[in-house]
């Protein structure tokens, strides 16, 4: 009501709770509450929170009492409003210098089209800026062959090599699998974790281990070979 109304309330005891506001008193009386006051925190714009304040013995709250906590309670409201603009100011602020990084990488990335005069170096250009852009830890560009039966990684790129080689080099389009998906679909799909992975894609959880398994497997061979 304190919210809603904008207006403070004062319980001298838990009597005057019980009178006014019965379906409270019970609560207030069984963890040793009895005086409570309720003052708002209103700014220009409305009523933005308030602040409660239990007594464990009874009291008036007299005139002086009142004008105190209508003081202390515009201070902190202030000072709260303050801190929500600069947080506002300052999110702002970091949207618009990620606004302004993104048109560069943009930039970037159309400069480095230009130049590019094959496939490959195409998929490399849009690879590495993509990895870039996002912060990615690994990132492949497939194209279609040209019977439109099989994705082929044209560039792969990042430090899980799982992701880009292997068994994923050449997929064939009738696999259930995220890039088959998009391919058929015609729109982007998103994997945000692993419980998603696992609703939509169960099967690839098996198929990742097992490959990671093989590729460290190859390393310690390599490794051993050489020493």
């Amino acid at each position: 009501e304190v919210f809603r109304t904008g207006e403070e309330r004062y319980f001298p005891s838990v009597a005057s709770v019980r009178a006014e506001a019965p379906e409270s008193a019970g609560a207030y009386q069984a963890i040793g509450h009895e005086a409570v006051a309720f003052v708002p925190f209103t700014v220009q714009a409305g009523t933005i929170g308030l602040m409660a304040l239990a007594f464990s013995e009874p009291r008036s709250f007299d005139q002086d009492d009142r004008e105190l906590l209508r003081t202390l309670a515009g201070q902190c409201a202030q000072a709260i409003e303050r801190a929500r603009l600069y947080e506002a100011e300052r999110k702002a602020r970091a949207e618009a210098e990620l606004a302004i990084e993104r048109t560069a990488r943009l930039q970037s990335l159309a400069n480095e089209l230009a130049e590019a005069l094959t496939t490959a170096d195409v998929a490399e250009v849009v690879v590495t800026q993509g990895i870039a852009c996002v912060e990615a830890d690994a990132g492949a560009l497939q194209l279609l062959t040209d019977d439109g039966k099989t994705l082929e990684i044209v560039s792969g790129q990042g430090s899980d090599r799982t992701l880009v080689e292997a068994g994923w080099h050449r997929l064939s389009t009738d696999l259930k699998l995220p890039s088959t998906d998009a391919l058929h679909r015609r729109e982007a799909v998103f994997i945000e974790s692993e419980e998603d992975l696992r609703q939509s894609y169960p099967h690839l959880l098996e198929v990742l281990a097992a490959l990671r398994a093989a590729g460290l497997k190859l390393a310690i061979d390599d490794f051993g070979a050489g020493h």
